[in-house]
């Protein structure tokens, strides 16, 4: 694909997430909010991610899009200081905000399904996941977009400390995926022997029907490798830029980001609008 095209395909994915993105994770909270017995731990949870995935939606995106139509107007990658920081703080802390939370819920519905923590020391957990996603995301932002021109947004030779940054969100995303792999397995194994666990862990309380073990495999195959395309690609990349293997393409990095971006948009989709808990709740469905 030429440069331009990368461009093309990066502008109508941020339509798509700004639009779609912005409706699902809205839904996510307005369903939350208006209805009581969904005002639980594990859902707030949602909520939180919701919050995130709004912030790429609303934020990241539009701004990503400008930038997106200007280089496919001038064919030009530069970008001005203001554009660059708050591109770069609003992309960066709401993706690994997001990659982070993905994680922590992973390991949260899996110690939900062991029984031994109680509810009180699940919602404790469940706080300091979400205080912890933020912090480490907001942080990252605000180092990244205080790189300048010499960070993300710049075409000239990667500085060292730049390279150190883009190691540690590597890490950041590769531990995240550890966790929700390992996590998601031992959900699968247990969840052989105990059914209704699984359902009080995604905060249905056991009381919206079986799951079976097939599905149960599914949903956590569904929550991985959506985990893995989505945020996968731009980590292989950044490592093969630091690692000077391949040459920094602002066009081709703008497109990978965009796919991190769509994966807001369906973040809603596969964690809570297809549960029967809030299915059940849907405005239209009343």
């Amino acid at each position: 694909m030429s440069l331009s095209e990368y461009n093309i395909c990066s502008c109508v994915i941020y339509i798509a997430v700004i639009v779609g993105g912005t409706f699902g994770n809205g839904l996510v909270c307005y369903i939350v909010y208006t209805n009581r017995n969904l005002r639980t731990a594990p859902n707030f949870q949602l909520v939180a991610l919701a919050v995130a995935d709004l912030i790429v939606c609303t934020i990241a995106s539009p701004l990503r899009f400008v930038v997106s139509v200007r280089r496919l107007i001038t064919s030009s990658a530069i970008i001005n200081d203001g554009e660059c920081f708050w591109e770069t703080l609003t992309t960066f802390s709401s993706i690994i905000i997001t990659v982070i939370m993905l994680a922590g819920i992973s390991l949260t519905r899996f110690i939900g399904i062991t029984n031994k923590v109680t509810k009180e020391t699940m919602k404790k957990f469940i706080n300091l996941s979400i205080v912890i996603s933020f912090c480490i995301g907001i942080c990252y932002g605000t180092i990244k977009a205080n790189l300048g021109k010499g960070g993300p947004c710049g075409i000239i030779d990667v500085p060292e400390k730049v390279i150190i940054g883009a190691k540690i969100g590597i890490g950041i995303t590769f531990v995240s995926l550890l966790v929700s792999m390992v996590s998601n397995i031992c959900i699968c194994c247990i969840t052989q022997s105990n059914h209704r666990a699984l359902k009080r862990a995604l905060g249905d309380g056991g009381r919206h029907g079986k799951a079976t073990n097939i599905a149960t495999m599914k949903l956590s195959l569904r929550l991985v490798v959506c985990f893995m395309i989505i945020y996968l690609p731009i980590t292989i990349h950044g490592i093969l830029v630091i690692n000077e293997l391949v040459e920094r393409n602002p066009s081709f990095a703008n497109f990978l980001f965009a796919i991190c971006c769509a994966g807001s948009a369906v973040n809603p989709i596969i964690y809570t609008l297809t549960s029967s808990a809030y299915k059940n709740h849907l405005p239209w469905k009343k």
